[in-house]
């Protein structure tokens, strides 16, 4: 089994290793989807390779659930509004209306929140805020080269060790073959990168990521802190946009403008070089993916200190890096 698992991903990172190469210099030779010089044309490569990789390692493992199946079809809508945004620049409201519709097939499948004890308008509420939040936090993450794709890279991992320390391992199909698709990007990704994820890529990472994690089963019910186990894996693109907002807030800025006051640029106005910041960038998310890890292990009492100190950590990583000056558009 761990042999075919192994090979799922191997198969995966070489389909879109090559993938985004051919289609690299495609776009460059037509001119299409080209920003700055690169062509963004990634989300398509790795989304082709993970499709293809989850439609053959389904047949051997007979078949995906229904709820993996709602994951991988809404998440292809997705990536197709993607597509269009990146060619034709859509506007803040036709966006969210689209994400919304992808969510609103997402839920048709049965993949949301459960919360027991919670009505099913409060869990439908969390849902939609969930999925939306993570998928436009991905976006707002990919502001430098390999950020956005290697956080993704260690969020499915962080995932997809829970999925296979759990009852039911079915979603490792999804995140193995998401890994290697990210995999083969991310080497065209490193700075300088040669090729950009694009929306497409961004809002998809995001998206199958936010709507994988709440099909996997967590902890029973007496460990209830274990429901917050998808919240700190995917943190890091949460903590990077929440303290954007919060940066933007601070100098009555908008926060649905564009500025530089990431926490990558911040590392490069410190005066670290790329490579070095998305080394900074990549420790954040594995802390923050490992950390999720933990806490599905920890019981309720152990899982609260865990989460404070989880919690502090990032805390003061915020207020240091919000003392680093930047230019505000």
């Amino acid at each position: 089994m761990l042999t075919k698992y192994a090979l799922t991903a191997l198969t995966s990172f070489l389909l879109s290793g090559s993938a985004v190469f051919l289609l690299k210099k495609y776009a460059l030779r037509r001119n299409l989807l080209i920003f700055q010089g690169v062509p963004a044309v990634g989300g398509i490569a790795l989304g082709w390779a993970f499709y293809l990789v989850c439609l053959i390692s389904s047949f051997w493992a007979g078949g995906l659930s229904f709820q993996a199946a709602g994951v991988l079809f809404s998440s292809l809508v997705m990536l197709a509004a993607g597509v269009v945004d990146d060619k034709r620049e859509l506007s803040v409201a036709a966006k969210f209306l689209t994400q919304l519709f992808c969510v609103l097939i997402l839920i048709s499948f049965g993949v949301k929140i459960q919360i027991t004890g919670l009505g099913s308008a409060v869990n439908l509420g969390l849902t939609i805020i969930w999925v939306l939040g993570i998928t436009n936090a991905f976006n707002h993450l990919d502001v430098m080269d390999g950020v956005a794709a290697g956080t993704a890279v260690i969020a499915s991992g962080g995932l997809g060790v829970i999925c296979f320390l759990s009852p039911d391992a079915d979603m490792l199909l999804l995140f193995l073959p998401l890994m290697g698709a990210v995999l083969g990007f991310l080497i065209f990704n490193m700075p300088p990168a040669k090729v950009y994820l694009g929306n497409a890529g961004s809002h998809f990472l995001g998206f199958v990521l936010a709507s994988s994690a709440l099909v996997l089963i967590y902890a029973p019910l007496e460990r209830r802190i274990a429901l917050l186990s998808p919240v700190a894996v995917l943190g890091f693109p949460v903590f990077d946009t929440i303290f954007v907002i919060w940066m933007r807030t601070l100098k009555r800025k908008s926060a649905l403008k564009k500025s530089a006051d990431h926490l990558a640029l911040r590392f490069l106005k410190m005066g670290h070089s790329k490579s070095k910041a998305l080394s900074y960038m990549l420790f954040l998310a594995l802390f923050f993916s490992l950390s999720g890890v933990m806490l599905g292990r920890l019981d309720n009492f152990r899982g609260i200190i865990f989460l404070g100190i989880v919690v502090m950590a990032g805390l003061l990583v915020g207020t240091k890096m919000a003392k680093v000056e930047v230019e505000q558009e």
